[in-house]
């Protein structure tokens, strides 16, 4: 189906599937392009809203890549409202053995379509890529799926993957810690320049988020991930 959307930046539309989901600002929650209806606030993936003016359904668009793109002039723009990276966070919030409330169905769609996502990475998605993958180690229990996002993200220069990580350090003090250590330890194994990447990124951020990652990697010094020789004082985050 196609969705019609005017910001600041003009008036398009974006192709998607039915079930695609948008995050509707608005409304603060998620919606299925489906259930879209004009005047709902989305917000572009540069932080700016975008309003819905209307929906149309179009035979095949089923098919239509779940990748959204702007349509002006008959050509093909970037992603203004949503895409892959937004999907992946969203379907990395795996569903867990002790949910009795979400379906099957829905428990098996979201892991299926995590490991599709992840594997279509190339690794060219920029430091951005790297910080949507991090942001979606959201689930304690991932029953394998995560092992699809490591290996993307082993797919990434070495200079994007210490970025990317530095830039979605808020998400890795509020993910779950064993999967924060396993990014790091990534890290480690790398090539260098992926940590001197991710301490000059770290650098110069917010000064409390400075802090939280100090503590992060001595508590993975300390007993965890990185409590191994050869992973000590790599991470040089600075005291604040």
């Amino acid at each position: 189906m196609e969705v019609g959307v005017a910001s600041e930046a003009g008036r398009g539309s974006v192709v998607a599937t039915d079930e695609h989901p948008f995050w509707v600002e608005s409304e603060k929650r998620w919606s299925h392009a489906v259930d879209l209806r004009a005047g709902h606030r989305l917000e572009t993936v540069d932080h700016r809203d975008a309003t819905v003016t209307g929906t149309l359904s179009e035979e095949g668009c089923a098919a239509a890549p779940l990748i959204l793109k702007c349509r002006r002039a008959g050509r093909e723009n970037k992603p203004v409202v949503a895409d892959w990276k937004i999907e992946i966070v969203e379907c990395g919030d795996l569903v867990q053995d002790d949910d009795d409330v979400t379906p099957q169905d829905e428990a098996e769609r979201r892991w299926n379509r995590y490991v599709e996502l992840a594997d279509s990475v190339t690794g060219n998605e920029g430091s951005a890529g790297v910080a949507a993958i991090v942001a979606s180690f959201r689930a304690e229990e991932d029953y394998g799926a995560y092992q699809s996002a490591h290996a993307a993200l082993r797919r990434f220069p070495a200079e994007d993957l210490g970025k990317g990580v530095a830039q979605a350090a808020s998400d890795m003090l509020a993910i779950p810690k064993d999967n924060s250590g396993n990014v790091l330890m990534i890290l480690t194994r790398s090539d260098p320049v992926a940590v001197n990447s991710f301490n000059e990124e770290l650098g110069v951020t917010d000064s409390g988020l400075r802090n939280g990652m100090r503590q992060l990697v001595e508590f993975h010094e300390s007993e965890e991930w990185l409590s191994g020789v050869e992973s000590q004082n790599l991470f040089l985050v600075p005291r604040v």
